[in-house]
């Protein structure tokens, strides 16, 4: 549903064309980004649990090895997905070229989204959740998203005093 979230929230309080909006995305996809130290070591680790999935190690590990940090990262083809919706809107995701091509995928791969699916797709507005966190409203999607979970964390560390326990300490991190 991200795509059409874009373009729903796009509709409601967008004032740039939508191509405009993509195409810092699109040129980061094309052009590349340095990699961080810790993205980069996450990356590496998920060799094993996602190698196993088609394309995966293709398009995340093109030298057979995973980017270490600094290294420019580039992703040709998210550039061409995001172009085409950039080009053709919401429906060129879920009803045209790219949501054909993801049903193939899944049903080739034994998985159980299919075109159809991606056609019938809508999003829906919803109310958010919040919690206040030492005079802050913080406010979040409620389930079955995590953010219910985000706000639970903030309700639980109120109760400690995070200053007085020191960055990085047993306490805090036990906290936390």
């Amino acid at each position: 549903g991200c795509v059409d979230g874009w373009f729903e929230l796009h509709a409601k309080f967008g004032r740039l064309p939508m191509k405009d909006v993509l195409a810092p995305a699109i040129e980061y996809a094309n052009e590349g980004f340095p990699v961080s130290e810790i993205i980069g070591a996450g990356w590496r680790s998920g060799k094993t649990t996602f190698g196993k999935y088609p394309g995966f190690l293709d398009t995340y590990f093109p030298d057979g090895k995973g980017p270490e940090t600094g290294d420019i990262f580039r992703n040709p083809m998210l550039a061409k997905t995001l172009q085409t919706i950039a080009d053709g809107g919401r429906d060129e995701f879920y009803k045209g070229d790219i949501a054909r091509k993801i049903g193939d995928f899944m049903q080739r791969h034994g998985g159980f989204l299919s075109y159809d699916d991606m056609a019938a797709h809508t999003s829906e507005w919803v109310d958010p959740v919040s919690t206040n966190y030492r005079g802050y409203d913080v406010w979040e999607l409620p389930p079955n998203g995590q953010g219910i979970a985000a706000l639970q964390m903030l309700n639980v560390l109120e109760g400690f005093d995070l200053k007085s326990a020191g960055f990085g300490s047993v306490d805090y991190l036990h906290w936390f």
